[in-house]
């Protein structure tokens, strides 16, 4: 072997090549997830179809079959595995997944690529806002995987700037044709709200509530919306625990009472204080976190463990 090939040779003779010692700790952080999805990750490998098996064991798919058998009209055809069907009719199996996915790449590119965590986030978010809209299994769901697979195709899944949804691309999954089907016999005039007709009319239209429709992906073109414009406590809670779970594989940032607590207000627009003093509340939950973690406690790591979540 020459002095340029990795692996050392054991007194047997055989070559052992070099320990991952990432890709071993995230084996550890993950104990339920498939080690060769976990590995496809880190060398860029991964398959998007496949997010549906990156979930806990738990009603896990095992079918590793990329092909099919059908028989169509009364001939056998052997075809490429519809993936789709595996994701049911919801966005929950997608969004398990995606989370696992995009705290595992996260893990490995992050510090090349600041500000991954948070583009894989706001794509998270559009998926799920199109799915309020349009049809998972035919017009979402196909989106979600087909860009995802064109970024793996071109190694670009760790550039936060190639994570953006643009209208033109969403046009061609979601459209009229898409749409969630609503119930026959429910009368055409409640299907459709008329322009003029507030959708939520019992709500005041000031800061003391959130804008429902700040939260969807048309967001709010009202002039005189006085309502805040910030994200609801759904949209929030997915996004805090995005932050939590790759603040927990760093080993950094708070438990998760208080990242949601900052998290919120952060995602509110609240105004929150850059320094907390000791005899704060938060300042202690933080300091006990770190002490259950093993972690040093003293007051710069509880501020800077703080400040690893805003």
């Amino acid at each position: 072997m020459s002095s340029g090939e990795p692996g050392n040779t054991d007194n047997s003779g055989e070559i052992s090549l070099p320990i991952d010692n990432a890709l071993q700790g995230l084996y550890k952080k993950f104990p339920g997830l498939k080690r060769d999805l976990i590995k496809s990750i880190r060398h860029s490998k991964f398959i998007p179809r496949m997010l549906f098996k990156l979930r806990y064991a738990q009603g896990v798919n095992t079918d590793r079959r990329t092909q099919e058998v059908l028989i169509k009209d009364g001939k056998i055809e052997v075809v490429a595995k519809d993936y789709l069907k595996d994701y049911g009719r919801t966005s929950r199996i997608w969004t398990e997944g995606f989370v696992n996915y995009a705290a595992i790449l996260v893990e490995f590119f992050d510090a090349e690529f600041p500000g991954l965590h948070i583009a894989l986030s706001r794509f998270m978010l559009d998926v799920i806002e199109l799915e309020k809209i349009y049809d998972w299994q035919t017009a979402v769901l196909p989106l979600a995987l087909q860009f995802h697979e064109e970024l793996a195709d071109d190694g670009l899944c760790s550039d936060p700037s190639r994570w953006t949804l643009d209208r033109q691309y969403v046009d061609r999954f979601c459209n009229a044709t898409r749409l969630k089907s609503v119930h026959l016999n429910q009368p055409l005039a409640d299907k459709v709200p008329r322009p003029s007709q507030r959708q939520h009319p019992l709500e005041p239209n000031d800061s003391s509530v959130i804008c429902r429709k700040w939260n969807t992906p048309e967001s709010c073109r009202w002039a005189g919306c006085r309502r805040r414009h910030a994200v609801d406590d759904r949209l929030a809670d997915i996004l805090s625990n995005l932050v939590f779970s790759s603040n927990m594989i760093e080993n950094g940032g708070a438990g998760a009472d208080v990242t949601l607590k900052l998290c919120r207000a952060i995602f509110r627009r609240e105004e929150i204080p850059d320094d907390i003093g000791e005899r704060d509340d938060e300042y202690t939950a933080i300091k006990q976190d770190l002490l259950r973690r093993n972690l040093p406690a003293g007051t710069q790591f509880v501020l800077r463990s703080r400040r690893e979540i805003v």
